[in-house]
């Protein structure tokens, strides 16, 4: 299970981007350690799915 984590060298004042909340390209957003936000994925075989 991935999860937020410690910050290492950046924290929410200095973290350059903004906060993504929905898929871009194709990619999850990645889940800052500062974020609210949570997800779950499980593995279906040849990808993950939310």
């Amino acid at each position: 299970m991935l999860g937020p984590g410690v910050g290492v060298g950046r924290d929410e004042a200095t973290w350059p981007c903004t906060q993504d909340t929905t898929p871009v390209g194709g990619i999850e957003p990645l889940v800052l350690p500062w974020s609210d936000a949570s997800a779950r994925y499980k593995w279906r075989g040849s990808a993950f799915t939310r």
